[in-house]
């Protein structure tokens, strides 16, 4: 690294306070620089329920509007906080055109396609879930089980399983086409 800037703070949900967790952030992408309507943009996905369950997504684009949380775009995925298809945790990502994520009470991952629309779930064998191994400890948010991890060689899951509480499980999810 050669600079680190100064703080930017913003207010990016647009729920107010109550709201303190959500995943955000800008969209990752492998390859995508060709083609078109593969545009960077910015996402917000508040959880509710607890900071549980969540089922839209806010879109941004350009990244001024993201910072003053406007002129979004709201994605929803499934038809309410608690189907099947929803959000459950804060650790969802936008890679390429689609929304991974833990699904609503399973031990399944979630991936949305954003252009058509539709989701498709990977059931995960001995994948703790429901707050088992939740990976933030002490004083900080549930329903962390699973998280994911993004640049431009990949998409990454890293859970715990079962079997093995105490260990770390770190898996390449491709993206599906």
């Amino acid at each position: 690294m050669s600079n680190i800037s100064t703080p930017v703070v913003t207010n990016i949900c647009l729920y107010g306070k109550s709201y303190t967790s959500v995943s955000w952030g800008r969209q990752a992408k492998q390859g995508m620089e060709d083609q078109e309507g593969s545009g960077d943009f910015y996402c917000v996905q508040p959880l509710v329920n607890g900071h549980r369950l969540g089922n839209i997504i806010h879109r941004y684009s350009p990244y001024d509007d993201f910072m003053t949380s406007k002129n979004h775009e709201d994605v929803t995925k499934a038809p309410s906080h608690n189907h099947a298809n929803a959000i459950q945790g804060s650790c969802t990502v936008v890679y390429g055109e689609a929304v991974f994520y833990n699904c609503c009470n399973s031990a399944e991952l979630g991936h949305y396609d954003l252009q058509i629309k539709v989701t498709s779930r990977l059931k995960i064998p001995e994948f703790g879930y429901n707050n088992q191994f939740p990976y933030c400890y002490y004083n900080c948010k549930d329903w962390t089980d699973i998280d994911f991890a993004a640049d431009e060689t990949g998409l990454r899951v890293i859970y715990s399983m079962r079997g093995n509480p105490c260990g770390v499980t770190m898996e390449t999810w491709c993206r599906a086409s």
